[in-house]
């Protein structure tokens, strides 16, 4: 969005801010409010699953390791399915295998999303 805002000459300020969350680290959404009591209960792993593939990246674990790994962790939480858990370049989103070559101040950010029941929740965390 902030490369189409430059290229388009939108005249539009982009201010990131950080994801608000819930006590328990879900994002706060107006579809949390679709959850069931237990579908809620499991909603934080997906946060959780993001937490721990980041540290685990800085650790120097495999992307491919740390992803699979994540996918399954939401899965055994209770989430019916996953539609992507990824890491991506946090300005072009283009997808990385690794965090390699991050020393130079650029970003990697964790992307997700899955499903409980009918809702879909995403999330979003800057490795």
């Amino acid at each position: 969005i902030e490369q189409m805002v430059r290229d388009l000459h939108m005249g539009v300020e982009i201010i990131a801010a950080p994801t608000m969350r819930e006590p328990d680290g879900v994002a706060m959404s107006s579809r949390n409010g679709y959850l069931s009591a237990p579908q809620r209960a499991c909603a934080p792993a997906l946060y959780q699953a993001l937490r721990t593939a980041a540290e685990a990246l800085r650790e120097g674990v495999a992307a491919e390791t740390v992803l699979t790994a994540a996918r399954q962790a939401v899965l055994a939480a209770g989430f019916d399915a996953v539609d992507y858990i990824e890491l991506c370049d946090a300005a072009s989103l283009a997808p990385l295998t690794g965090l390699n070559g991050r020393e130079d101040g650029t970003a990697a950010v964790l992307l997700a999303a899955a499903h409980i029941g009918a809702v879909r929740l995403i999330d979003n965390l800057r490795v």
